[in-house]
Protein backbone atom coordinates (compact mmCIF):
# COMPACT_ATOMS: atom_id res chain seq x y z
CA UNK A 1 0.00 0.00 0.00
CA UNK A 2 1.34 3.42 -0.86
CA UNK A 3 -1.44 5.66 0.49
CA UNK A 4 -1.32 7.12 3.96
CA UNK A 5 -2.64 9.91 6.16
CA UNK A 6 -0.66 11.83 8.73
CA UNK A 7 -2.70 13.68 11.37
CA UNK A 8 -1.41 16.48 13.57
CA UNK A 9 -2.91 19.61 15.09
CA UNK A 10 0.01 21.84 13.99
CA UNK A 11 0.01 22.70 10.28
CA UNK A 12 3.65 23.84 10.41
CA UNK A 13 4.67 20.47 11.82
CA UNK A 14 2.84 18.74 8.97
CA UNK A 15 4.75 20.91 6.48
CA UNK A 16 7.99 19.87 8.20
CA UNK A 17 6.97 16.19 7.98
CA UNK A 18 6.07 16.56 4.31
CA UNK A 19 9.49 18.04 3.59
CA UNK A 20 11.24 15.20 5.44
CA UNK A 21 9.17 12.57 3.63
CA UNK A 22 9.99 14.16 0.26
CA UNK A 23 13.71 14.24 1.16
CA UNK A 24 13.66 10.58 2.16
CA UNK A 25 11.78 9.50 -0.94
CA UNK A 26 14.27 11.39 -3.07
CA UNK A 27 17.07 9.17 -1.70
CA UNK A 28 15.06 6.20 -2.99
CA UNK A 29 14.51 7.92 -6.34
CA UNK A 30 10.78 8.16 -5.58
CA UNK A 31 8.43 11.10 -5.24
CA UNK A 32 4.98 11.97 -3.95
CA UNK A 33 2.28 12.45 -6.55
CA UNK A 34 0.68 15.78 -7.36
CA UNK A 35 -2.41 15.00 -5.22
CA UNK A 36 -0.36 15.21 -2.00
CA UNK A 37 -1.82 17.97 0.16
CA UNK A 38 -2.25 19.22 3.68
CA UNK A 39 -5.95 19.47 4.51
CA UNK A 40 -7.85 21.15 7.30
CA UNK A 41 -9.68 18.19 8.78
CA UNK A 42 -12.45 20.46 10.06
CA UNK A 43 -13.44 21.02 6.42
CA UNK A 44 -13.16 17.31 5.68
CA UNK A 45 -11.49 15.36 2.91
CA UNK A 46 -12.00 12.18 0.89
CA UNK A 47 -9.49 9.36 1.08
CA UNK A 48 -9.79 5.81 -0.29
CA UNK A 49 -13.56 6.03 -0.58
CA UNK A 50 -14.05 7.44 2.91
CA UNK A 51 -14.93 11.00 3.94
CA UNK A 52 -13.09 12.22 7.06
CA UNK A 53 -14.01 15.28 9.11
CA UNK A 54 -14.08 16.54 12.67
CA UNK A 55 -17.32 17.17 14.53
CA UNK A 56 -16.32 18.89 17.73
CA UNK A 57 -13.40 16.78 18.90
CA UNK A 58 -14.66 13.55 17.36
CA UNK A 59 -13.31 12.18 14.09
CA UNK A 60 -16.19 11.16 11.82
CA UNK A 61 -15.55 8.64 9.05
CA UNK A 62 -18.23 8.16 6.41
CA UNK A 63 -18.40 6.38 3.08
CA UNK A 64 -18.49 8.98 0.32
CA UNK A 65 -21.52 9.02 -1.98
CA UNK A 66 -19.60 8.08 -5.11
CA UNK A 67 -18.37 4.91 -3.38
CA UNK A 68 -21.91 4.03 -2.26
CA UNK A 69 -23.20 4.38 -5.83
CA UNK A 70 -20.36 2.27 -7.23
CA UNK A 71 -20.93 -0.47 -4.64
CA UNK A 72 -24.70 -0.57 -5.23
CA UNK A 73 -24.21 -0.83 -8.98
CA UNK A 74 -21.60 -3.58 -8.69
CA UNK A 75 -23.63 -5.64 -6.21
CA UNK A 76 -26.85 -5.36 -8.23
CA UNK A 77 -25.00 -6.59 -11.31
CA UNK A 78 -23.39 -9.48 -9.42
CA UNK A 79 -26.66 -10.51 -7.77
CA UNK A 80 -28.19 -11.02 -11.23
CA UNK A 81 -25.19 -12.72 -12.85
CA UNK A 82 -23.16 -14.58 -10.21
CA UNK A 83 -24.85 -15.32 -6.86
CA UNK A 84 -21.78 -17.05 -5.40
CA UNK A 85 -19.43 -14.19 -6.19
CA UNK A 86 -22.11 -11.74 -5.03
CA UNK A 87 -22.05 -13.23 -1.51
CA UNK A 88 -18.24 -13.02 -1.33
CA UNK A 89 -18.06 -9.46 -2.62
CA UNK A 90 -20.90 -8.34 -0.34
CA UNK A 91 -19.05 -9.81 2.67
CA UNK A 92 -15.89 -7.99 1.60
CA UNK A 93 -17.71 -4.67 1.36
CA UNK A 94 -19.31 -5.30 4.74
CA UNK A 95 -15.80 -5.48 6.25
CA UNK A 96 -14.78 -2.31 4.40
CA UNK A 97 -17.86 -0.46 5.65
CA UNK A 98 -17.24 -1.50 9.26
CA UNK A 99 -14.44 1.09 9.40
CA UNK A 100 -16.93 3.91 8.88
CA UNK A 101 -20.21 5.22 10.20
CA UNK A 102 -22.33 3.89 7.36
CA UNK A 103 -25.77 4.29 8.88
CA UNK A 104 -26.21 0.56 8.17
CA UNK A 105 -25.80 1.22 4.44
CA UNK A 106 -24.93 -2.41 3.72
CA UNK A 107 -28.17 -3.58 5.37
CA UNK A 108 -30.51 -0.81 4.15
CA UNK A 109 -29.36 -0.80 0.52
CA UNK A 110 -31.54 -2.82 -1.80
CA UNK A 111 -29.22 -5.07 -3.76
Amino acid sequence: MDDFILFHHDKEYLKYCLKKIEEYLKTLKLSLNSKTQIYDIKKGFNFLGYKFFLKGKKLIVLINNQTKKRVKKKLKRLKRKDKEKYALVRASYKGYFMKADTGNFIYKARF
